[in-house]
C-alpha cells in the first residue's frame, strides 16, 4: 500500500521563482539528438509546420495550416488530422479538439490517429495510471463554479460518481481536486484521502503531498 506524507503549511503568499534557462524558440528549425545532432530539419520540408510540440512516446504534435499531425522519429509524419490542436502523446492516447472558442470539444486519438474517444467534452487532459480528467460541456444555464470534471478510464467511460471544479491527472496513485471551492486529493477508487478542505495542494515527490492554507 503506497504511503503518504502530507506536509501542510499556513502561507500570506505564494512566490514562483524563476530559474534560468534556456527558451525554446517559437519557430524551431528541427530536433537535434543528445549528441547535439540534428536529425530532423524543419528547414528542409516541403511543408513547413507553423508550430511543433516536443517528443512524447515517440511523436511530436505539429501544426500545419489548416491541419494538425504527428512526426515520428524520422522526420515522417505518422499522421494528419483536421483539427484545432493535439495534444503530446499520454499512455498510446493523445487529447484533440474539433471547432473554435467555446464550441470547441475534445476526445482521444492513438497513435495512427484513430479517434478513439469521440470530441464531446469542453476540455481534456493527459492519461495517466489509466484515467483521465475531462470536463463536461456545458447545457443551459449552468453556474460559474459548478463541478464539471469527472474522470474517465480509456474507453471514455465515466470511473467514478463525484464531480469536481478541478481536476488533474494522477501522479504516484493520487490526485488533486478541487471540491466546493477546497483542495484535496483523491486515489485510484475515487475515495478523498486527502480532504479537500486545503486552499492549494500539489503532488511532491517520493510519497509527498503538500498543502498550503491562506
Amino acid at each position: 500500500m503506497q504511503k503518504w506524507v502530507l506536509s501542510v503549511f499556513t502561507v500570506l503568499s505564494l512566490v514562483s521563482l524563476s530559474s534560468t534557462g534556456c527558451t525554446p524558440p517559437s519557430k524551431p528549425n528541427g530536433f537535434i539528438d543528445k549528441g547535439g545532432h540534428l536529425v530532423i530539419d524543419l528547414d528542409k520540408l516541403a511543408d513547413k509546420p507553423t508550430r511543433v510540440g516536443d517528443f512524447k512516446e515517440g511523436l511530436a504534435p505539429v501544426k500545419f495550416v489548416g491541419k494538425w499531425g504527428c512526426f515520428n522519429k524520422s522526420g515522417d509524419l505518422a499522421f494528419t488530422l483536421s483539427c484545432n490542436h493535439i495534444s503530446p502523446f499520454s499512455e498510446g492516447l493523445a487529447a484533440y479538439s474539433v471547432g473554435y472558442g467555446a464550441s470547441a470539444k475534445w476526445g482521444y486519438i492513438n497513435k495512427s490517429g484513430q479517434t478513439v474517444i469521440k470530441p464531446t467534452f469542453a476540455a481534456a487532459k493527459t492519461f495517466s495510471e489509466g484515467l483521465a480528467p475531462v470536463k463536461l460541456a456545458k447545457e443551459g444555464k449552468v453556474p460559474k463554479d459548478a463541478a464539471l470534471w469527472i474522470y474517465i478510464d480509456k474507453t471514455g467511460k465515466q470511473v467514478f460518481p463525484d464531480t469536481y471544479q478541478e481536476a488533474q491527472p494522477f501522479v504516484q496513485g493520487l490526485a488533486v481536486v478541487k471540491y466546493e471551492g477546497h483542495a484535496g486529493a483523491i486515489n485510484g477508487s475515487g475515495n478523498m484521502v486527502i480532504p479537500a478542505k486545503y486552499d492549494v495542494v500539489y503532488n511532491a515527490d517520493s510519497g509527498h503531498v503538500v498543502a498550503a492554507m491562506g
